[in-house]
């Protein structure tokens, strides 16, 4: 487990799902790769390729009652260029815009930069999401590109933005602290 000021981070058990099917299920979400909505014989099929596989991801829970709200973790990644590419889901409510999920996204950074080895995390966001936008500046994320029309969200198509972060500019931005 990893261990924050207010949140840690632990792998996902098989009992998490029906909390994480609610979550992907929300429609204010867009799960690239899972049908809308995701029924959950899909889930515990996406479960069964994460536990056998080199995907990491971890489950956000709140260091004050250990409650669940969210999930951080990385797919995509490429081993030769120490890259992947990060997703973040803060599924409860109540814990959106409250600083959690950048303690969340630093913990996991400091996990990928440290023990995987990692070069570089990137995100996607898209463009309207100016929470998400300004928590990963705040991190030290920086804009690299613009996806045009690249998903279909609310009847339209919506710009993301790829953000990164490479492992020096973490280690430059928090080692100092």
């Amino acid at each position: 487990m990893l261990y924050g000021e207010k949140v840690f981070l632990r792998p996902i058990e098989l009992e998490d799902l029906p909390i994480i099917h609610k979550w992907r299920n929300d429609s204010e979400f867009i799960y690239p790769g899972l049908p809308d909505p995701t029924p959950f014989p899909k889930l515990e099929e996406w479960y069964e390729e994460l536990v056998n596989s080199n995907k990491k991801v971890f489950l956000i829970c709140d260091g004050s009652n250990d409650k669940p709200f969210g999930t951080v973790g990385i797919s995509s990644i490429n081993v030769q260029s120490q890259n992947a590419k990060l997703e973040i889901i803060i599924g409860e409510k109540e814990y959106r815009g409250q600083g959690f999920e950048i303690e969340a996204v630093v913990l996991f950074l400091d996990y990928c930069f440290k023990l995987l080895n990692l070069r570089r995390i990137a995100v996607k966001v898209d463009q309207d999401n100016e929470e998400y936008i300004n928590s990963f500046e705040k991190v030290g994320f920086r804009k690299e590109g613009q996806l045009r029309r690249s998903i279909f969200k609310d009847g339209r198509y919506v710009d993301q933005y790829v953000m990164a972060i490479f492992k020096d500019e973490y280690f430059d931005r928090y080692l100092k602290e």
